[in-house]
Parts: C-alpha cells; sequence; structure tokens
C-alpha cells in the first residue's frame, strides 16, 4: 500500500491516504488549529522523490480559517453570475451538503446545488445517514439535484441543464433518459433503483429487457417547489429574460405611465420571450388545472382568468395604478402565471389479444 509506506516514511506527523477520484495521494496534517503548521521536509530520497523539498520546488501554503459559504458564494457573485448550478470536486459532509443546500434554498431559486453522493447508504432504503436525507425530510430545502455517484456523474448533470437550447422548438427534454457515453451505470438491479430514487437521489442506471439494453438518468427530479430539474431550468431562464426585456424597457427613455398604455408596454415587451418559451416547451396550452389553483389566481385578480390560461397557457397581470403610486413612483406588481404541461417520462402498455 503506497499510502501506507509514505506515512511510515514521513512519520506519526501525518496521515496519507489515496484519492482514487482525483487519482492522487493527500497528505493530511495529524494535528489542527492555531498550533498546527507546516514545514518544507528535510532533504531525504522520500522527501525528494515525492518533491516535498525546497530545493524541489514544493510551495507551502500554512491553510486558511474555515469558509462560511455565504461568504464564499458572495465573493464569487462578485465576480461572475452568469451560471446557475454548483457541486463539488471533494466528497460534502452532511453539515457541508447542508450548508450549500440552506444557500441555494435561500435564492429565490436561482441556483441549484448537485451534491454527488457515492456512499452505501444513498442506496439504503430510509437510511437517515444518506447525504442528502435532512435536506429532504428534515429541512425540506428548495432546489438540490441529489446524484448517486461521483463528481463526474454531478458534472453530467450539470452538462444537461447548461445544454438545455431556448431557441429550439420542442427543445424542451428531461434528464431522465439521457445518455452520455462513458459514464459509469450506478445502479444495475431493482432493489438499488427503487431505494436510490425513495432517497431522492439522481443516477445514471444500467437496464435491460427483452433484446433491449441501455444506459441512462432516472428520473431527473429536484428538490421543492419545481419537482424536476428541467422545470427549474425553465423558470430560470425566463425569469432572467424578462428581467433583462425590463430593464431594456426602462433603458429606452420613453414615456411609460401608470396608465393603461404604460400597462399595455410592459406585456409588450415581455411577449416574445413568453412566446419563445412557450414554443421551447416550458409551458403549455391547454393544460387542466385544479379549481383550488384557478381561485387562488382569482384572488388576486379578481376575474376567472381559466379560458386566458387554457387558450394561451400563461397570463400577464398588472394591477390597479393608484395616485399614492403615481406620486411616489413605487414599483408596479406583475404577474405571470404559466401553466407546465410536463413530461411523459413511462408509459404502461396493456397488449390484449382479441379473438
Amino acid at each position: 500500500n503506497a499510502a501506507a509506506l509514505i506515512e511510515t516514511g514521513i512519520g506519526a506527523s501525518v496521515e496519507v491516504t489515496w484519492d482514487s477520484v482525483l487519482k492522487k495521494f493527500i497528505i493530511t496534517s495529524a494535528t489542527s488549529g492555531d498550533g498546527s503548521s507546516i514545514t518544507f521536509a528535510t532533504d531525504g530520497t522520500l522527501a525528494e522523490g515525492l518533491k516535498l523539498t525546497e530545493s524541489t520546488g514544493a510551495v507551502i501554503s500554512q491553510g486558511a480559517e474555515p469558509a462560511v459559504v455565504d461568504d464564499i458564494f458572495t465573493a464569487i457573485l462578485a465576480t461572475e453570475q452568469d451560471w446557475v448550478t454548483f457541486s463539488t470536486t471533494f466528497a460534502a459532509t452532511k453539515d457541508q451538503a447542508n450548508e450549500f443546500a440552506l444557500w441555494v434554498n435561500n435564492q429565490n431559486h436561482r441556483f441549484a446545488y448537485i451534491p454527488w453522493d457515492a456512499a452505501g447508504t444513498a442506496i439504503v432504503a430510509g437510511s437517515t445517514n444518506a447525504l442528502v436525507y435532512d435536506i429532504i425530510n428534515t429541512y425540506a430545502y428548495n432546489d438540490t439535484c441529489p446524484v448517486y455517484g461521483y463528481p463526474n456523474h454531478a458534472a453530467n448533470a450539470m452538462g444537461f441543464v447548461a445544454a438545455l437550447n431556448f431557441t429550439q422548438a420542442n427543445g424542451r427534454c428531461s434528464l431522465n433518459g439521457r445518455q452520455a457515453s462513458g459514464l459509469l451505470p450506478m445502479i444495475s438491479n431493482d432493489t438499488d433503483y427503487e431505494a436510490a430514487k425513495s432517497n431522492g437521489y439522481n443516477f445514471y442506471g444500467k437496464y435491460a429487457a427483452n433484446a433491449v439494453e441501455t444506459n441512462q438518468w432516472t428520473p431527473g427530479s429536484i428538490t421543492g417547489d419545481f419537482a424536476w430539474l428541467d422545470a427549474w431550468a425553465g423558470q430560470v431562464w425566463i425569469n432572467a429574460q424578462l428581467q433583462a426585456a425590463l430593464v431594456a424597457l426602462f433603458q429606452q427613455a420613453s414615456n411609460l405611465p401608470y396608465a393603461t398604455a404604460g400597462k399595455a408596454r410592459i406585456e409588450s415587451c415581455m411577449k416574445p420571450y413568453i412566446e419563445q418559451f412557450k414554443t421551447w416547451g416550458g409551458l403549455t396550452a391547454g393544460t387542466d388545472l385544479d379549481q383550488s389553483q384557478l381561485d387562488q389566481i382569482k384572488a388576486i385578480t379578481g376575474v376567472d382568468v381559466s379560458d386566458a390560461l387554457m387558450a394561451d397557457g400563461y397570463y400577464i397581470y398588472i394591477g390597479q395604478f393608484t395616485a399614492a403610486m403615481r406620486s411616489a413612483r413605487t414599483k408596479p406588481t406583475v404577474y405571470f402565471w404559466y401553466t407546465d404541461g410536463g413530461i411523459i417520462q413511462g408509459i404502461t402498455v396493456n397488449s390484449v389479444e382479441v379473438q
């Protein structure tokens, strides 16, 4: 065991392990805290062979204070905001995963966390030790997409989101059923399939029936309100486009009164992107809604909009402008309701011979 030999050679001041994912030896100090520090290794066959001496180019970094998730993302967003999903190259602990999930939960559905977990607890049905058990069952956080597998599995799920083409007619698809050449299947039997799925994980599996054998993703879910990764990605896109359209409207420096004409211009700048979203498959006309859903909308609009939702798949509502709003120039609230027709992810065929 090379890791054990290296640890013996360096001494009791370190712990050495082999990371099969990163393909690297990880040398960890056996101590921590303010009293822990590192130095260059003294000259010797092992030290020079591993390039741990100053003369062989080693660099010392004494580490830093434990990172705070909010601070990490504040710094990232100050530099770059053109992204939507993230994961880790390291195997997160439950506490770390919970902190990442809490952060995305507080971002109004703007970002998603893709934790990966290759531990056996992920395929033990109902295991409270599974990495994402608390995220799903204790805290019910939104916008976490758990993946059973390794960093490359998480990266593939992230790539699915990045590859969605919102300019393509009927371009919407689910992670469910997607294939990736060379990606290791993690599930190959019914027991593990049911356990991983019931625990809230997405996974790349190997399936076989009759003469059909295939590898593909299942089920394409995300925690919280949107339930499905493609639905979540769609709302990120349409909200970003509507925001950009409204910013452009204000930058045109033309009259936008608190009146019917103002409402018409607001709706007009939104509709091209809504229609594009509809063409992509993000909303679907002809979708039946429950009466309770229609009642919630009517409580805001004061009118029955079911016919418009059925015919168009969406409805834009801007409330009444008031004298107080005009004098203070306060922001009106625009409601955009749309009906998601979903995606069929499985079919049961009853083949019946009639003689």
